[in-house]
């Protein structure tokens, strides 16, 4: 008997088709989230600024010389401390209370690098300096509009991943309530 099992197995495993494995270039879309991310940030701050700026011009009747470090610098050093704290991984939990607390802080620590920056480094003529009022509400609005952005796409994110299925192997009798007490969990 146990000959005709392994001659069964045997021609069984002859008749199946090999898999064939496309050639993979190491090309998905894992990095999406990221560069979205990434591009928004570096593209934000720069908007904000010039929003804010304009706005100041409205009010007071200047808005001083916008400078391309100026423009940049901050954005940069932005991006760069979000990515420390994990603020570009999309299996990041962002939209707990500890991811939130941490992007804030992150964003204070890049405030007071890009503050001590501009002011010291880059425009160190006073014509030149930008409105301290309008740097300190752009990181205000940074802050907020990168944190919008993040919780909306952690949610896309989730929705998108939460519709796989899966499969629950059980014993007959116990998985109608294993079913039902799974799923009252979700």
């Amino acid at each position: 008997m146990e000959t005709i099992i392994s001659s069964d197995l045997s021609t069984l495993a002859s008749t199946l088709r090999p898999h064939v494995k496309r050639a993979h270039f190491g090309w998905n879309i894992s990095w999406l989230p990221a560069a979205t991310l990434l591009m928004g940030d570096l593209l934000s701050w720069p908007a904000i600024f010039l929003f804010f700026s304009e706005l100041r011009a409205v009010v007071i009747g200047w808005h001083g010389h916008i400078v391309w470090p100026v423009l940049i610098f901050p954005a940069l050093v932005s991006s760069i401390i979000l990515y420390l704290v994990g603020a570009y991984d999309r299996r990041s939990l962002m939209t707990s209370l500890s991811y939130t607390v941490e992007h804030l802080l992150a964003l204070l620590i890049a405030l007071v690098i890009s503050i001590t920056l501009l002011y010291s480094f880059v425009t160190f003529d006073d014509s030149v300096k930008p409105s301290r009022f309008v740097v300190l509400l752009d990181f205000a609005a940074f802050g907020a509009s990168t944190l919008f952005v993040r919780r909306w796409l952690s949610g896309i994110l989730q929705a998108h991943h939460s519709h796989r299925n899966f499969y629950l192997i059980a014993d007959a009798k116990k998985s109608p309530r294993s079913t039902a007490r799974l799923f009252a969990q979700i």
